[in-house]
């Protein structure tokens, strides 16, 4: 079995090379030698050709008819008188002097006569003139001779409808073979000595071309937990190599991305919830060390009950910030009317105000429409609102005002009180950050960094602008229906 990618590319490659190189070879063999035939045939048939116009030139030089004007069966005399014609014409007109391989049998398929050659060949006699020949049709066959083959035309002669004589035309094999020897020699050796050079080709660029892959496969073998932040060497190159170390970094980041998020939430969940559970098991061991007054159990309910309810907020918080990356959820859209929206969260958080002595203005230019999940904005404004009320010192006040600027709408909580230390803005949108002077009894740090991703979700933004001694004024900026 096959492991190795490399390895595999290679044998598919000489593969698939082998099979249309063996295909181009058959096929070339192939082609050769039929056109090789096809020419000695014509050479053949143009010989044969050649002596039947010289016979016929002959026989009319003598007074005989022309061959082309005989028609129908020739006449006793005319038949006598050529017979003995074309066994004499060979040896009187010599034609048969040269080198070519030619032979005149009568029509009975006696040798006439025979050239020099001939005898070199070692031609077979002729036992019987065959029955295509006698019915005016040109016989060609290979005839084995000591050491080579030969290539014989046996052809009529007719004339006036019948076999007046048959002539053969020879010619050895001897080049031919041995040059389709030489064909075949080069094609079954030649063949695998190419595929042999370019495998070992192929493995050198299959080599250098996987090199990067093998240094990404090591590499990636080497991050662990702990090392995230490396990433795998980038070929520089514009190849699906460079595209695989490129997704392989991205995917490296998204990791280090959610390892960091998973981590601030441990911590963030481990330090958030201390307060509250301590804030509870205080309060349950001091009600059993002794016994107390109902008042006195009611009121320690009453304060686990509060811790309860803040564990639940910030648990919350912790879910919808780990399983929500920013930017990475789509929105629930449908329009959403933010000064309605605006008015029902500041009622909600009246009471708390009241006990704190704050004043709530509700400052709106009238029905303000936007495009977005309602759920997420009222979440945004609770904590935006909750966040001014806790920060806001008694007898202070809070501005809630929403509008439209241009094509965007907004939403903007004010309140008075210290503001926000100039070096804290900057991590203040952080998830887990918690202002190092929070004086409330518990502070999940989350709050300010959901206001965040909830505006980026719905394509938005969130600024602070605060000065010391003058509060802070919180603007959500979103995009208008």
């Amino acid at each position: 079995m096959l492991q190795s990618l490399r390895l595999r590319l290679i044998v598919w490659y000489v593969g698939s090379l082998a099979l249309v190189l063996g295909t181009f070879g058959w096929g070339l063999y192939a082609t050769v030698r039929r056109d090789l035939g096809e020419a000695i045939d014509d050479m053949l048939t143009a010989q044969a050709g050649v002596l039947e116009d010289r016979l016929s030139t002959s026989w009319e030089k003598q007074g005989g008819s022309p061959a082309g004007s005989l028609e129908g069966a020739l006449s006793p005399d005319d038949r006598t008188a050529l017979q003995r014609f074309i066994a004499r014409w060979p040896r009187d007109a010599g034609v048969l002097e040269g080198a070519r391989p030619l032979r005149v049998f009568d029509r009975d398929g006696a040798l006439i006569a025979a050239s020099k050659s001939v005898a070199e060949l070692n031609l077979p006699a002729l036992p019987r003139v065959p029955e295509e020949v006698r019915e005016g049709s040109p016989v060609f066959e290979n005839v084995r001779s000591p050491g080579f083959r030969t290539r014989l035309l046996t052809a009529p002669v007719v004339w006036g409808g019948e076999l007046v004589c048959v002539i053969q035309a020879a010619t050895p094999l001897r080049l031919a073979d041995t040059s389709l020897t030489k064909l075949a020699f080069w094609l079954v050796w030649l063949l695998p000595a190419i595929l042999l050079l370019i495998g070992v080709i192929g493995w050198v660029l299959v080599t250098k071309t996987l090199g990067p892959v093998k240094t990404i496969i090591g590499r990636a073998r080497r991050i662990g937990v702990e090392d995230l932040h490396e990433r795998v060497e980038d070929p520089r190159t514009r190849d699906e190599i460079g595209e695989l170390a490129q997704a392989f970094n991205e995917m490296l980041e998204r990791l280090e991305t959610a390892f960091k998020r998973l981590s601030q939430i441990s911590g963030a969940a481990s330090h958030e919830l201390r307060t509250p559970l301590t804030i509870i098991q205080t309060e349950m061991e001091l009600a059993l060390s002794k016994p107390r007054s109902t008042e006195e159990y009611r009121r320690a309910l009453q304060t686990s009950m509060e811790a309860v309810s803040e564990m639940a907020a910030i648990l919350e918080a912790l879910l919808s910030l780990a399983h929500k990356g920013v930017a990475s959820r789509a929105v629930d859209r449908s329009p959403v009317e933010l000064s309605a929206l605006l008015r029902e969260v500041g009622e909600g958080h009246a009471a708390q105000a009241r006990a704190k002595r704050v004043a709530i203005t509700l400052n709106t230019d009238g029905p303000v429409w936007i495009s977005g999940e309602r759920r997420l904005l009222e979440r945004l404004l609770a904590n935006l609102v909750d966040n001014a009320v806790r920060h806001t010192p008694p007898e202070g006040m809070m501005t809630l005002q929403c509008g439209r600027e241009a094509q965007s709408a907004y939403l903007r909580v004010h309140n008075t009180g210290a503001g926000i230390p100039e070096e804290d803005i900057p991590t203040l949108f952080d998830r887990f950050f918690s202002h190092p002077q929070e004086t409330q009894s518990v502070s999940t740090g989350l709050g300010l960094g959901l206001c965040r991703w909830i505006a980026e979700v719905h394509q938005g933004r969130i600024d602070v602008a605060s000065q010391p001694g003058q509060g802070a004024a919180f603007t959500v900026r979103l995009p208008g229906a």
